[in-house]
């Protein structure tokens, strides 16, 4: 896994990128809720985003500060 930070697999599997270790835990907590979000929601849709945003307010800052990252 070189491009992706996680996925979340229909069969019910979390994965994570290993270079996530290096980032913030607030990032680490982003790319985990993004993930366990496609859980419900397995696009980036309405649904998805309202998901996102009760669980995380913050989330799209958070995705802007680990994308800045280049992880």
């Amino acid at each position: 896994m070189t491009q992706r930070r996680g996925s979340y697999s229909a069969k019910n599997k979390l994965v994570l990128n290993r270079d996530l270790i290096r980032a913030s835990i607030q990032s680490i907590d982003y790319v985990i809720a993004h993930e366990l979000a496609h859980a419900l929601e397995p696009d980036h849709g309405a649904r998805w985003q309202a998901l996102m945003n009760s669980l995380l307010p913050d989330w799209q800052r958070r995705k802007s500060e680990l994308e800045a990252r280049l992880l």
